[in-house]
């Protein structure tokens, strides 16, 4: 409960910065030590989980509509933007992006 209270803090941290971070999204590095947090004004947010400092930003084409998935090496990121169902492969300790598989999306 006391690490829920934690991410709270650095998500609520991250919401002066960015009104649009969507805190109920975010999801935790294996390690513990990154938090990645999507943003509906289509940025995705590496967060310093002991100092809440922003790690790395990055700019998205699509809002990210997934919290997202770690790799179980801790390498990478993974998540899905909303409007264009594009699934996004990031490097966790600098965000950059590595490939996009272009889905589409199909009502």
């Amino acid at each position: 409960m006391l690490y829920a209270c934690e991410e709270l803090n650095i998500v609520l941290s991250l919401l002066t910065i960015d009104v649009a971070a969507i805190p109920s999204a975010s999801v935790l590095s294996n390690d513990e030590k990154r938090l990645f947090v999507p943003s509906s004004a289509k940025m995705f947010y590496a967060i310093d989980a002991e100092s809440g400092g922003i790690i790395w930003q990055r700019e998205r084409s699509s809002i990210p509509f997934t919290e997202g998935a770690v790799s179980p090496d801790g390498q990478r990121i993974y998540s899905i933007g909303s409007s264009t169902g594009s699934v996004y492969s990031q490097s966790q300790s600098s965000g950059s992006v590595h490939w996009v598989f272009k889905g589409g999306y199909r009502p």
